[in-house]
């Protein structure tokens, strides 16, 4: 019986599968979430009653504010979009899947009006209920 040394399996070249960003930006973008997330603890405690829906539109948009250190890294770096998975659709892939998303709107607007139809509230009207209650 032969006993030859085999050879390791060769390790993939890194640069294949590496980033165009370094541990710097990646602690740099979380230092940013972690600034974004204190602006809107600060803005949340200093809401008042009267203006229940600015305040809710402003939260809205500043939780848009997440993208941002996304964007300052990558347009201080000058990376490509195509990193994080950003590239042209293909019309099949596209249509499929927003023929999915209608096929499943239709099947949830379907089941909520059985639901009705059986005298069983709608989940939203039960966080509505919750939600109008703590307020």
């Amino acid at each position: 019986m032969s006993m030859e040394l085999q050879q390791p399996a060769s390790i993939p070249d890194r640069s294949d599968h590496a980033v165009p960003w370094t541990i710097f930006d990646t602690w740099l973008g979380v230092g940013m979430l972690a600034l974004i997330d204190a602006i809107l603890f600060i803005i949340t405690l200093q809401s008042s009653r009267r203006a229940e829906l600015a305040q809710s539109a402003a939260i809205i948009l500043l939780e848009l504010a997440y993208l941002l250190p996304v964007i300052v890294i990558f347009a201080w770096k000058r990376i490509h979009w195509k990193y994080l998975g950003f590239r042209k659709f293909e019309p099949k892939v596209l249509s499929l899947g927003c023929g999915l998303l209608l096929g499943a709107y239709a099947i949830i607007l379907l089941h909520n009006i059985i639901l009705l139809r059986q005298g069983v509230d709608a989940q939203g009207v039960g966080i509505q209920r919750l939600i109008e209650m703590l307020a």
